[in-house]
């Protein structure tokens, strides 16, 4: 190999890693990252300002968090908080506010930190996002026409933030957990190994040591089996049987080490990871209205 040769490669190894070790870590924690711009998807549904009301609050650590309140135009039975999967927002909930109406249920849709119009840059998978959603009902408590009767709904990243917040704050009732995971590092080693086509862990590792460090998170805190002992609410948990995003068996895990005498396991038939409503159809919400209707 020539002299020019050996220190083109030589530079280009290097530069190969810098943009690695800058660009890998932040495409798991940094949601507002333009790689992932071009999924952004501005064609949907706004809210209608005769039905929801705007609100907002400020994280313990100084981030506007932005949600739309929607009350019931039934007897009230109580309120449940929406929480969207990773990259999303609270308008894809928009649709089950209006079945949760038709239930007597009071809806909040929140926007994650880093998503949506909430402030932040970084996720850090329920590290954070509990202590946010136990401010949210705070505020919901605050809300005179709000009952106590808290739930909290959350899909894929937002069931395993649901899990980790039934587990730090017994205000919440009951849950409805759609499409989540078991482990955080497993998880982030699937998406790997989906992505890339191979497996390696010391280098998901030390993906997720930096990612710690830039999000101020602690990646082994945030797995959902390992608060899902301290879960005693009523809960019901969903997975598609062809989820080829998350195993259906992780969030089976989930749900065997719940110590709750009032829990369902639901899975959709020839459901994928996020199309559980229009797979599942009218046979999956009987079963959420059953659950519902069996809380006390």
């Amino acid at each position: 190999m020539s002299g020019l040769r050996k220190w083109v490669l030589i530079i280009a190894i290097i530069l190969g890693f810098i943009a690695f070790n800058y660009w890998g870590p932040r495409m798991i924690v940094k949601i507002r990252n333009p790689i992932f711009s071009f999924l952004d998807d501005f064609d949907i549904d706004k809210p209608n300002p005769n039905i929801f009301t705007k609100l907002q609050i400020t994280s313990k650590d100084s981030l506007s968090l932005n949600a739309i309140y929607r009350k019931t135009k039934e007897a009230e039975k109580g309120t449940i908080i929406l929480v969207h999967g990773i990259r999303a927002y609270k308008e894809t909930f928009i649709p089950i506010s209006s079945y949760l109406d038709s239930l007597g249920y009071n809806s909040l849709l929140i926007d994650l930190r880093a998503h949506g119009s909430s402030g932040g840059s970084y996720c850090t998978f329920g590290y954070k996002e509990k202590e946010d959603i136990s401010l949210w009902i705070d505020e919901l408590v605050n809300i005179k026409s709000s009952t106590t009767n808290i739930g909290i709904w959350g899909q894929s990243l937002g069931g395993a933030i649901s899990l980790q917040a039934m587990a730090h704050d017994k205000r919440i009732k009951f849950g409805i957990i759609e499409s989540t995971y078991s482990n955080f590092r497993t998880i982030v080693s699937d998406y790997f190994s989906q992505n890339s086509g191979f497996k390696a862990k010391p280098i998901t590792d030390y993906l997720l040591w930096r990612a710690d460090y830039l999000a101020h998170m602690k990646s082994d805190s945030v797995n959902p089996l390992d608060v899902c002992k301290k879960i005693t609410q009523a809960i019901f948990i969903a997975h598609g049987t062809v989820d080829n995003k998350i195993k259906m068996e992780y969030n089976k895990s989930n749900f065997n080490a719940i110590p709750s005498k009032d829990k369902t396991w639901y899975p959709v038939k020839d459901a994928g990871h996020l199309n559980l409503w229009n797979t599942g159809g009218e046979e999956y919400f009987d079963a959420v209205e059953e659950f519902l209707g069996s809380l006390k």
